[in-house]
């Protein structure tokens, strides 16, 4: 129970005039923009942590197949796992400028509210 009125989309902004904190209501979109921009930016960090162990786990399974090879079938199937193993290697560095991206959006979102800015929701940024 909320005695003193206070709620989650209430944050504390220093006022530069009197030197003292002052409640300011944060604007409901303004949360909701940073929480969907974060939940972007844990899941590319995700998608970018599971490609770099799916690399490891295709290279050693490539290994083991080179091993194993005794005709031309096994041959072709490791060939065939090499250009996977290569697109793989290729989406390792597409996730990483994605997720350097919305880092840098939400770091801006952030910024322009810690500064009180509250702009029109671009989902542009």
């Amino acid at each position: 129970m909320q005695k003193s009125g206070w709620s989650i989309g209430h944050s504390f902004r220093l006022c530069s005039t009197k030197m003292r904190f002052q409640a300011v209501m944060a604007d409901p979109a303004v949360l909701k923009q940073i929480k969907i921009q974060t939940g972007v930016v844990k899941r590319l960090i995700k998608e970018h942590a599971s490609y770099i162990k799916e690399v490891e786990k295709e290279t050693q399974k490539i290994e083991k197949m080179k091993a194993e090879a005794k005709n031309e079938d096994d041959e072709y199937a490791v060939k065939k796992a090499g250009q996977v193993l290569q697109e793989t290697r290729g989406m390792i560095g597409d996730t990483a400028r994605r997720c350097v991206t919305a880092t840098a959006a939400l770091q801006k979102l952030l910024y322009l509210f810690a500064k009180g800015i509250h702009m029109p929701i671009n989902h542009s940024l």
